[in-house]
């Protein structure tokens, strides 16, 4: 395999491919450039979403309970975690439901809210929200009926906003890559002697 081509950045030599499957090659970078982006997009998003609440003021809370649900859904499953605390704002109480700004938030009408969590996410958080505990609750002073217990994003919204950008980058770049290195056309069988003449 000639690599001067390849540090030069030009087209292989004709007859002598990349020893490896371009097409699998291809789609794997594809899918790293893809995939980096979504992560990238789902860690802002997460951000974005705790910005508003950057300025909220703290009372103190008790959590009244706290559960996960386990619903399966064919081959894999979804836990579901419910926690309902209480708190006081200027003398009257209030009850919240929601944990953090950032993971998924499932409101059903007439019915109890839901995180959507991990199995060690939901294990973390009903071990650190444990009924009858005292708990910092965050609140929106326009409204103090909307409130949360942390402002901070979850682990994996961390992961994805450091780690995809990069995973985005790599994929570009190789993707880039490939296409200079694809082979150059081979000429026809009898074309140098066409020419020749």
């Amino acid at each position: 395999m000639h690599i001067g081509p390849l540090l030069a950045g030009g087209r292989l030599p004709p007859g002598h491919d990349l020893p490896t499957d371009r097409r699998f090659m291809y789609a794997a970078t594809l899918a790293m450039l893809f995939g980096g982006l979504a992560a990238f997009v789902y860690g802002v998003q997460g951000w974005a979403a705790t910005y508003e609440v950057r300025g909220w003021p703290a009372t103190e809370g008790e959590v009244q309970e706290a559960w996960r649900e386990v619903e399966r859904r064919g081959d894999h499953h979804i836990t579901k975690l419910y926690v309902t605390y209480t708190y006081r704002v200027a003398g009257r109480e209030h009850r919240g439901q929601r944990v953090d700004a950032a993971s998924e938030f499932v409101a059903q009408p007439g019915g109890a809210a839901y995180h959507v969590v991990s199995d060690s996410e939901a294990d973390e958080l009903l071990a650190r929200y444990r009924e009858g505990r005292t708990v910092r609750v965050y609140y929106d002073p326009e409204d103090p009926q909307r409130s949360l217990l942390t402002k901070g994003l979850g682990y994996w919204h961390d992961i994805a906003m450091w780690a995809g950008l990069p995973l985005a980058a790599l994929g570009f770049f190789l993707v880039r890559w490939l296409r200079r290195t694809e082979p150059e056309d081979e000429e026809p069988p009898g074309q140098g002697s066409l020419n020749a003449s």
